[in-house]
């Protein structure tokens, strides 16, 4: 049935119907997404529950592009292997879906948490730099020097990157690439190929303050770059205290000792976001400022206000982040 209702998609059948497919599509997802190999909690708080993460990762497989076409016929077309048997359609929707799963929470993780984005940035960068190339393996990527497929050697799952010594993610990415390259081929029984998406969380976690204890204290490399985000975080509260004080304020829209209790909030909100996720709801921010806040007064007066500003916190420090 799944082999028919491709063959007709691909084949352009306007009125063909879609449910099939995309409950199955759903299904998959739902499957998948307890599986992925980084950390999701922060990238979908905004979702009631995963199947909505899944339809909203999904959802652009079944939209008609400019000249007609599918984001899934588009797939069907690029799909270099072959589509005879109900199991290959099966393993087809399987990899796409996948792939529209991931490439979702990565862009939530990155318009949630802009260090995420900037660590995304950089590696990508001195990967490129340094001669590494993207490979895709049950669609896992991994970063590799040499070309050949990936299926035929033994790779490191991504949930074992956290295992490795911790001293190989703390320090400048160029570094962190070649020891990371270096101490697979010498030391594990892996093929030298690194997890994106696992390196990435992995560098995140241990370069945060909150990690860092007695052991690291004295790394110049960390030391260094806790540095330079203590000044993009003092700059860009700096930023909104500023939007407070001739916005907000001046137009009468909240009151100067209200504007200290949001100025703390975004504080607590700010050094949350240094140590890797915000702890708690906004309400529960603003709640610390304010102990006898009720959820009412908050969602119906202040939330507008804190989420706005939530918002430019995290664009100022995402624009200094790529600026760097």
């Amino acid at each position: 049935m799944l082999l028919k209702k491709i063959e007709n998609i691909k084949r352009n059948n306007k009125v063909e119907n879609y449910n099939l497919l995309i409950e199955t599509c759903i299904k998959i997802g739902l499957g998948r997404i307890s599986h992925l190999t980084y950390s999701i909690n922060k990238a979908t708080k905004c979702y009631i529950n995963q199947r909505d993460v899944v339809i909203d990762a999904i959802t652009p497989l079944f939209i008609e592009s400019s000249e007609g076409l599918l984001g899934l016929q588009r797939s069907i077309n690029n799909w270099q292997y072959p589509l005879e048997t109900e199991t290959d359609a099966e393993y087809f929707l399987y990899i796409i879906v996948s792939k529209r799963l991931e490439q979702h929470i990565i862009s939530l993780l990155k318009e949630a948490d802009p260090f995420y984005t900037y660590i995304h940035r950089t590696i990508n960068y001195y990967s490129k730099k340094l001669g590494f190339k993207k490979a895709t393996y049950r669609n896992t990527k991994y970063l590799v020097k040499e070309q050949m497929q990936l299926i035929s050697v033994l790779l490191i799952p991504p949930e074992e990157l956290r295992y490795l010594p911790a001293n190989l993610f703390m320090h400048k990415p160029e570094k962190i690439l070649n020891d990371l390259h270096t101490y697979l081929i010498e030391n594990t029984v892996y093929f030298p190929a690194i997890p994106v998406n696992a390196l990435i969380k992995q560098i995140k976690i241990l370069t945060t303050p909150k990690y860092l204890g007695n052991e690291y204290f004295n790394n110049e490399i960390i030391l260094s770059e806790n540095l330079f985000i203590d000044t993009i975080i003092n700059r860009s509260l700096s930023e909104c205290y500023d939007r407070i004080d001739k916005f907000y304020i001046a137009k009468g829209k909240i009151a100067p000792s209200e504007a200290e209790q949001f100025k703390n909030a975004l504080k607590d909100i700010a050094n949350d976001l240094k140590d890797g996720d915000l702890h708690q709801s906004l309400y529960g921010y603003m709640r610390e400022q304010m102990t006898s806040l009720s959820k009412e007064k908050f969602y119906t007066q202040y939330h507008p206000i804190l989420d706005h500003l939530t918002r430019v916190l995290k664009n100022f420090i995402g624009k200094q982040l790529v600026s760097h």
